[in-house]
């Protein structure tokens, strides 16, 4: 299981996620500048959060 709750801000974006996802095939949707990439650069490490953590499988 993938447990998230994260937070950053960016210049002046903020965004927040939080969310659990069961193994299998979980998409992330939204309108353009929701953060959507900003979550996907979070969960690689690319982007550090803010606050929160990230947690597979417990």
């Amino acid at each position: 299981m993938l447990d998230i709750r994260l937070k950053k801000t960016l210049g002046g974006f903020h965004t927040s996620a939080e969310f659990k996802a069961e193994p299998g095939l979980t998409a992330v949707f939204g309108p353009s500048g929701a953060g959507k990439t900003m979550l996907a650069k979070m969960l690689a490490g690319l982007i550090t959060p803010d606050e929160g953590r990230i947690e597979i499988d417990g």
